[in-house]
């Protein structure tokens, strides 16, 4: 998948940037955008310590879900890395086995420590299949819920 078909383009410490020009379509897909005309530049912050509230109530509460809401640019990237950083490396505790669904490749850069599977690129739908498959996740941590094919990726973990 050519990110930049869909408007941005990532760093492998995962800078964002979304792009704005013309875009060419082929059979109702992009598969271009040229004479660019703007860009958005999305610098991830590392604040280590910022998902540390939440981190402690998933532990007291391991059967409990969440969801984070909030206008853009209010650091809920942010603090979710940092949850499945601190969860993963066993920071308040025993490490917990973390699946980050980082379909954009802006929640971890690669190479991250800890116990965490990242599914680089991946849709919702086929990395949250695929983590609670064959890699028992105890945590799940994806961004960006927006499409009726997310919030049915996370209706299906009901099921397991």
């Amino acid at each position: 998948m050519l990110t930049i078909n869909s408007g941005y383009i990532v760093t492998q410490t995962g800078i964002r940037a979304g792009i704005c020009g013309e875009c060419i379509y082929e059979k109702e897909r992009v598969t271009a955008i040229t004479n660019f005309t703007s860009v958005n530049i999305r610098i991830p912050h590392d604040f280590e310590d910022s998902g540390d509230a939440i981190s402690r109530y998933l532990i007291k509460e391991p059967n409990k879900s969440l969801l984070l809401i909030s206008p853009p640019g209010w650091g809920k990237t942010t603090v979710i890395r940092s949850v499945a950083r601190a969860l993963s490396a066993g920071k308040l505790g025993a490490p917990k086995r973390v699946s980050v669904i980082d379909e954009r490749g802006e929640i971890l850069p690669k190479n991250q420590f800890g116990l965490i599977d990242r599914f680089y690129l991946y849709s919702k739908k086929d990395g949250i299949e695929i983590a609670v498959r064959l890699f028992s996740p105890e945590l799940i941590v994806c961004d960006e819920i927006g499409q009726s094919d997310d919030i049915d990726a996370l209706l299906s973990l009901q099921n397991t």
